[in-house]
């Protein structure tokens, strides 16, 4: 940072950079939390919920297990996936 404050060329490189990379890295943060949360409602929640209203098949509410945290996981990977393209669409 000392480094690009004094020199100018590598002010032309580096701020749009650091701007870019500001963008990319909120927008991905926010669709980290988008995932983790609907991942929580639905794996966590309401699909434990449909599975015993529907089907029939007692299921404990929230299902913490490896299948319902799998479930928040994949959704959370998805939603960052979703904010990291979403921010490189937006800086383009």
């Amino acid at each position: 940072m000392l480094l690009s404050s004094r020199n100018e060329h590598l002010q032309k490189i580096l701020v749009p950079l650091l701007k870019r990379s500001a963008l990319t890295t909120t927008t991905l943060a926010l669709g980290n939390g988008y995932g983790i949360a609907v991942g929580v409602v639905l794996s966590l929640f309401l699909a434990p919920v449909w599975l015993t209203v529907a089907m029939g098949v007692p299921m404990a509410i929230p299902n913490v297990t490896i299948g319902g945290l799998v479930g928040v996981i994949a959704w959370a990977l998805y939603g960052g996936t979703l904010g990291l393209v979403y921010g490189l669409i937006l800086e383009y």
